[in-house]
């Protein structure tokens, strides 16, 4: 399941899900469905189109990761990484 931005972008615009869900001329319960699920391409585009961005816009943007060498295997030798994530909206790698 794809991940969106939408309450995110909802809140740096100061609105609702109830006024978001009102411009795009749909209930509260059906926007939660679409935010929560797999809504279609056109939903998708009524959204973006009422926050006023590209549909990618409301994708989880992945920052890019950072990898650093951490230690090195005390019974093979090989180098062990940990990846230290920037903003991440969500998962955490250890």
């Amino acid at each position: 399941m794809a991940q969106y931005r939408i309450k995110e972008l909802l809140k740096e615009r100061n609105m609702t899900q109830k006024d978001l869900a009102q411009k795009i001329g749909v209930s509260a319960v059906t926007l939660n469905r679409y935010m929560t699920g797999n809504p279609s391409v056109s939903s998708l585009e009524k959204i973006a189109g009422a926050l006023d961005i590209e549909i990618s816009e409301l994708f989880v943007h992945r920052k890019t990761v950072e990898t650093v060498p951490a230690f090195k295997c005390p019974h093979c030798g090989n180098k062990l990484y940990i990846e230290i994530k920037g903003e991440d909206y969500g998962e955490e790698s250890f």
